[in-house]
């Protein structure tokens, strides 16, 4: 990576020593805003992997804006109701996971609301009936809902709806894994969680800015990603052993996935994140500053999203030409990769189409202009 100009860390800088005076963000976004871009083609680099749509899709989607009007129940909220209602969670779930088991969908309905609304709150905060709750309570609803210890009363921590919505997710996913995994995603959703809400809080308070390495190391924790992985085993009914989840292919994929979805993210979501608040501790803008421009920026990231496709064929190659003796692994670990993909297939096309970018792509033939 480049070392970093005057717009981010000057030498010797700190939190403590830099004037806040000085925050170089808002000369940022103005020299980006105006800009014209083109993003290269994402849809061809995945072109090869498989994409489908469940054939409940309209039960997802009734039933989603069934649990949204049920948690949006106040006048005040009718905003926010609108946006979940816009944001087309049915079809992002029916494509993430287009051949779980039907009894796999209720609980990823509430999954995909209580996610989906912790990743909305950051940018409309006006909105949340959330916002007098600390974000300390959902991180520990969610521990307390993933320990599986019989008798525990959730609404001693919080009655709030939006954080109970995990619960039917939670309690069928406590019946399903063993402890071991459920260790694995009370990390992933707590770290989510209180990274965003912690990093958001704070995005000002830093009188510099980050440099692009540091904020993706940041992001391979606050995406989410991992929670949509660890959930894919029990959408599909499958359960990996613990040498095939610990394997050096199978963490590559995943690892990978990460990179590539909150990339893809990063770069379509770009122009709705300017348009709406100044925060510029982002990927692309970043990149900007080390690369002197965001088209070169730009271009970088989908370099790396090329690189992490690459790398993810690889190591399912490498994974299942392997000898296995358990009759059907194979197979399960085929779909636990097929996963990782759906889950950037549909983040691509959900990102092309959703209100909530607004850019409003049929595809991407050809690239995809846009001015910030």
């Amino acid at each position: 990576m480049a070392t970093t100009d005057s717009e981010s860390r000057p030498h010797g800088a700190s939190t403590r020593s830099m004037p806040l005076e000085q925050n170089p963000r808002i000369p940022l976004l103005r020299r980006l805003r105006g800009t014209q871009v083109v993003v290269p083609d994402i849809e061809s680099m995945v072109a090869h992997w498989p994409r489908a749509q469940h054939p409940e899709v309209e039960w997802m989607v009734e039933e989603i804006d069934r649990v949204l009007q049920s948690v949006f129940t106040l006048p005040k909220y009718e905003a926010r109701l609108r946006k979940m209602r816009e944001a087309k969670l049915g079809e992002f779930g029916a494509s993430t996971w287009p051949y779980a088991r039907f009894e796999a969908l209720r609980p990823a309905v509430y999954l995909l609301v209580f996610l989906s609304y912790l990743f909305l709150e950051i940018d409309t905060k006006q909105y949340s009936p959330m916002a007098t709750n600390d974000e300390a309570v959902a991180d520990s609803y969610l521990k307390a809902n993933l320990s599986g210890v019989p008798g525990t009363d959730l609404s001693d921590i919080s009655t709030n709806s939006i954080i109970a919505c995990f619960k039917p997710a939670g309690n069928a996913i406590v019946e399903f894994y063993d402890e071991g995994k459920l260790a694995k995603l009370r990390l992933a959703s707590s770290f989510a969680f209180v990274r965003m809400c912690d990093e958001e809080r704070r995005v000002f308070a830093a009188p510099f800015l980050p440099t692009a390495e540091e904020y993706m190391r940041k992001r391979m924790g606050s995406s989410g990603v991992m929670v949509f992985g660890t959930f894919v085993e029990f959408a599909y009914g499958i359960s990996l052993p613990k040498e095939v989840c610990e394997d050096e292919a199978i963490k590559c994929i995943w690892d990978k996935t990460n990179v590539v979805v909150f990339t893809i993210n990063d770069i379509l979501s770009l122009n709705k994140e300017m348009a709406h608040s100044p925060v510029v501790d982002s990927l692309i803008p970043l990149l900007t500053v080390e690369l002197g421009s965001a088209q070169a920026a730009i271009e970088h990231a989908c370099h790396t999203i090329r690189f992490s496709v690459h790398a993810i064929d690889l190591a399912a190659e490498r994974i299942l030409a392997r000898e296995f003796s358990t009759p059907g692994l194979r197979d399960d670990i085929r779909k636990f990769i097929d996963g990782a993909k759906y889950l950037i297939t549909s983040s691509l096309s959900w990102s092309l189409v959703t209100p909530r970018y607004g850019l409003n792509a049929a595809s991407m033939d050809g690239g995809l202009r846009m001015t910030l």
